[in-house]
């Protein structure tokens, strides 16, 4: 169970400023009995219940927001976190915005993110050695272009680098989450989307690379095989990403809706899984030569149809994964340490009934 409470509030003294001040709290209840799982069975004996415990989430955030001129506006903006089993966590951001014309903008942004670990794992180590979990945390910074190219037709393009990601992760050496390496790369991301009183198309690509990954002494990774000398990709990310949507009225009361996902390739886990790190040679081989089913592409076609009635009745039907209708291996999905593994998403039926009140 979760009770999570926010405050937020908002001043703006004058044209050019504005400001936003707030808190969070959020108390978990863990440990619970659940209708899956309500108590230990026959077959389950050696599973003793766990115990009924609690944590807190306390958090303090801002942002000033300052109109320069009619062309350049800025943010400014941190969240401080403070975990029952971490030290206090910053997470600020600054960003910059470049408007020359009302049809374009400029945005150069920054930000450090920091997140806590799981709870499970950070009470285990409370537990084990009255220590505070290490959290993760992500420097990144952005450049954004977007134009308004006509009145029917947006474009945007992006570039990102993420140059310091303090990765965490379970350490089997010291039997506990730790900051197990560091992981460095870039990318960028091209979208357009076309928009009409009936219609909109939006389409984006976006490419990753890793350009470098520092593994700390005595750890291990199934991130990427680069600290290994296998290659420079990240494992279970697909360097190429496509997404595309589309949403079409047909009159005033049905609405068709679709999307398409296409991971191109994960050649990094190839590189992985070529010479498993553990092993090394031939006899200590996990995948077999020849097997490529797990590198390639994964592709997800999602297709929807919604009816409205009235102003607060929406009846929706969405079919899933679609495509594995036909070939049931487009729908894969890699386990984050697979090894050569994959499952295939099964294509699905779901029922939409929603009813505003």
């Amino acid at each position: 169970d979760e009770y999570y409470g926010k405050v937020l509030l908002k001043w703006q003294p004058n044209d050019q400023h504005k400001i936003a001040l707030g808190s969070e709290i959020s108390h978990r209840e863990l440990g619970m009995r659940t209708s899956l799982w309500p108590h230990v069975d026959e077959r389950s004996q050696r599973l003793d219940p766990m115990p009924r415990w609690g944590t807190n989430m306390y958090a303090l955030l801002g942002e000033w927001q300052w109109n320069m001129n009619d062309q350049w506006t800025t943010f400014a903006g941190v969240r401080i976190d403070k975990h029952t089993f971490n030290e206090y966590m910053y997470s600020p951001r600054v960003a910059i915005v470049y408007t020359p014309t009302d049809k374009d903008a400029y945005k150069l942004m920054w930000s450090r993110s920091v997140r806590s670990n799981v709870e499970e794992e950070m009470r285990a180590q409370d537990d084990t050695d009255g220590s505070k979990s290490d959290p993760e945390k992500l420097d990144s910074a952005e450049l954004r272009y977007e134009k308004q190219q006509s009145k029917n037709l947006d474009l945007a393009a992006s570039a990102f680098i993420h140059y310091n990601l303090e990765i965490i992760s379970w350490s089997g050496s010291q039997g506990k989450s730790t900051n197990i390496g560091t992981e460095k790369e870039y990318g960028a991301e091209l979208e357009a989307a076309y928009h009409t009183e009936k219609t909109r198309l939006a389409i984006s690509h976006s490419y990753t690379k890793l350009y470098g990954f520092t593994l700390a002494n005595g750890q291990d990774t199934y991130i990427t095989a680069k600290p290994y000398g296998r290659g420079d990709d990240l494992a279970n990310w697909s360097n190429h990403i496509t997404k595309i949507t589309a949403q079409h009225k047909l009159d005033d009361k049905w609405t068709f809706d679709a999307s398409f996902r296409i991971y191109w390739g994960f050649p990094g886990m190839k590189d992985y899984d070529k010479e498993y790190p553990y092993g090394g040679d031939e006899s200590t081989r996990v995948v077999e030569n020849g097997w490529e089913k797990a590198y390639r592409g994964n592709y997800y076609l999602n297709l929807g149809l919604r009816y409205q009635p009235s102003k607060n009745l929406t009846i929706g039907v969405t079919g899933y994964n679609l495509l594995g209708l036909f070939n049931k291996d487009l729908n894969k999905r890699n386990y984050l340490a697979s090894n050569g593994d994959y499952r295939s998403e099964a294509a699905a039926v779901g029922v939409m009934v929603q009813y505003k009140f």
